[in-house]
């Protein structure tokens, strides 16, 4: 009966602790997004907003990707639909914050078409 115990236990601890991994990426590291203001912020929530959107399409990446951040952003002088249009690269980040791929976002090129990369 030890061995039943023992087997509970460390499931249960496996489970705690993935959760507070999930949790920790999520709660403690930001989206990048504050660093910015103006037109600036306005591209940088547009583009957090897509790369999760559009990323998302993927069997489980929710569960595995709990939290995008924004590492750098290039706004351009243009607008489309009220968005200035950018170049973004976003890290996306697993259980404890660490980085497992990178996504690449274009929005408003000067043909009107974007691009979205995402590696996981």
């Amino acid at each position: 009966m030890l061995s039943a115990r023992r087997t509970l236990v460390a499931g249960m601890t496996l489970a705690v602790g993935l959760a507070l991994g999930w949790f920790s990426s999520a709660l403690l590291f930001d989206d990048g997004v504050g660093r910015y203001s103006g037109r600036d912020r306005v591209a940088a929530e547009d583009a957090v907003e897509t790369a999760a959107r559009g990323c998302s399409n993927r069997i489980g990446w929710r569960l595995i990707v709990p939290n995008l951040s924004l590492r750098k952003i290039r706004v351009e002088p243009t607008d489309f639909d009220g968005v200035p249009a950018y170049s973004a690269e976003l890290r996306e980040q697993t259980l404890f914050g660490i980085a497992i791929g990178n996504v690449v976002l274009v929005r408003g090129s000067d043909t009107g078409k974007g691009r979205l990369d995402c590696d996981f």
